[in-house]
């Protein structure tokens, strides 16, 4: 890896330049006296494959007007042991992410251009002018955190009387009627919600939002709360209530139902303020007649058994064939699973269909095989179906699979710590041949442009200190034409 270093040692460096680029490497912002100027709107610092790291005592990188953009086709960490702020900051990572291991602030734009920017724990701060833009809805790239970390988005914007439409780029909004909120702190959170008062799921979807006004009553709003389809996490849409705690998170117990419809009623006890409304094709549920901000998200409204309770969805590849299964632990009126793949996670088509058991309380096996994947990654997604016709959809996987399975292709040491070899054979010379690296949840973190011989073949990977330790696949790769994969575990 190549790193592009500024430190004391350089004084102070001024971009008046169109653009820096930084290609599969590290930038380092180190020292007290650095100074990395992006003024100018057409200012750009651009990373390709290439991760930011600030470890600076001081503020280094100057912001301006310019713009940090990450581009490339792996895994990009933004991080060192000091904050970055940002005036523009874009993600362009197809097929990847950009992951956050430090808090930043963005002044301007935070934008995605491709890819996912993935909190991780830390915190995207827009402060009072920046918004978030490129999020694509119901289903796409997205900002998130995974269910076990507490990354949050944060903004704060002067709230008036009247629409309030997609504050921040946040995906809410606000209809104030009265007295206006004034200085309000939004924050937007991915790690789901826990309580005993959702009915049925026990947990919330993955998201929820933390309004705080300066202006505590004289007015009622409505507001229109979206969702990624990512975020269900096995909640059925047409199930949703929602669910305000006053103590922000901090108390479980005192999570509230409001609202009564669309999947009502509302337990007794509970509020009567508010009406809820839907819009499945678009992921907004609104709630109106509301006048108590703080913590919101959406959970189930279920006063019924759900119609399965799902115990295991798994896919494995075995000799080029994708094995899937899974399990229930109960089935009420279940008619039949279907389960669905598709070549991008946005277009489906079906796989096939297996009969469910009517009604069940105990635990029931399934599986069901695809024996022609896609060539590289495939995503299959399971949907359950009542009598009645009313269906779920479960949260999708993805798999990367080929007929070539894993024949051939020897990695050594497996595990491994800071390094692996891959050593193969194959019968034909190719063109465009790369290494890849994907996490176990389908995504790809690294790849490497190699030179394939015809006859055996020995390539070396280094810096693998930067993943997470855990179980990766390892493609080799010629073109859209996938040679050989292997399962790759990794660890400090």
């Amino acid at each position: 890896m190549n790193i592009l270093k500024y430190s004391a040692s350089l004084a102070a460096m001024l971009l008046l330049m169109p653009a820096l680029q930084a290609q599969n490497a590290r930038l380092v912002l180190s020292g007290a006296a650095v100074r990395l100027n992006s003024n100018g709107a057409s200012a750009q610092i651009v990373l390709q494959n290439a991760n930011w790291e600030n470890n600076a005592s001081t503020a280094s990188f100057v912001p301006g007007t310019g713009t940090v953009l990450f581009s490339g086709g792996t895994t990009a960490l933004l991080g060192g042991t000091q904050n970055s702020a940002f005036y523009n900051l874009t993600s362009s990572k197809s097929g990847a992410e950009l992951q956050l291991n430090r808090d930043i602030s963005v002044s301007n734009l935070a934008t995605l251009g491709a890819g996912d920017i993935n909190l991780q724990n830390a915190q995207m701060d827009l402060l009072t002018t920046g918004s978030l833009s490129g999020e694509v809805y119901p289903s796409g790239r997205r900002v998130y955190c995974a269910d076990n970390q507490n990354g949050r988005i944060r903004a704060v914007r002067s709230l008036t009387a009247g629409a309030n439409n997609d504050i921040a780029g946040l995906a809410l909004s606000l209809t104030v009627s009265g007295a206006a909120p004034g200085s309000t702190t939004l924050f937007r959170g991915h790690d789901r919600q826990t309580s005993t008062a959702f009915v049925g799921a026990g947990t919330s979807i993955g998201r929820y939002y933390d309004i705080t006004p300066t202006v505590s009553s004289g007015y009622t709003y409505t507001f229109d709360f979206r969702y990624h389809e990512l975020e269900l996490y096995g909640i059925a849409e047409s199930n949703f209530l929602f669910y305000r705690s006053p103590s922000y998170g901090i108390t479980t117990s005192d999570w509230e139902e409001w609202g009564g419809s669309p999947a009502g009623p509302l337990t007794p006890g509970y509020p009567t303020a508010g009406t809820a409304s839907q819009n499945s094709a678009a992921n907004v549920v609104s709630l109106s007649g509301i006048n108590s901000f703080s913590r919101w998200t959406l959970s189930n409204a279920l006063t019924t058994p759900l119609p399965i309770e799902l115990g295991s969805f798994t896919a494995a590849c075995d000799q080029g064939q994708v094995q899937l299964q899974w399990s229930t632990v109960s089935e009420v009126n279940n008619a039949y699973f279907t389960i669905e793949r598709s070549a991008d996670s946005q277009n489906w088509e079906i796989l096939g269909e297996v009969p469910g058991a009517g009604n069940s309380n105990s635990q029931l096996q399934y599986g069901l095989t695809d024996p022609r994947p896609f060539t590289g990654m495939s995503y299959y997604r399971l949907k359950q179906t009542d009598y009645n016709g009313d269906h779920e959809v479960f949260a999708p996987l993805s798999i990367p699979c080929d007929p070539a399975g894993e024949k051939g292709l020897l990695l050594f040491p497996n595990p491994a710590d800071q390094a692996f070899t891959a050593r193969f054979i194959v019968t034909e010379a190719f063109t465009d041949e790369r290494i890849s690296l994907f996490d176990m949840t389908g995504r790809k973190v690294s790849e490497r442009s190699v030179s394939i011989e015809e006859g055996a073949n020995e390539y070396t990977q280094t810096e693998l200190g930067i993943f997470m330790p855990g179980v990766y696949t390892v493609r080799i790769s010629a073109g859209s034409k996938t040679l050989y994969t292997a399962p790759l575990v990794i660890r400090h």
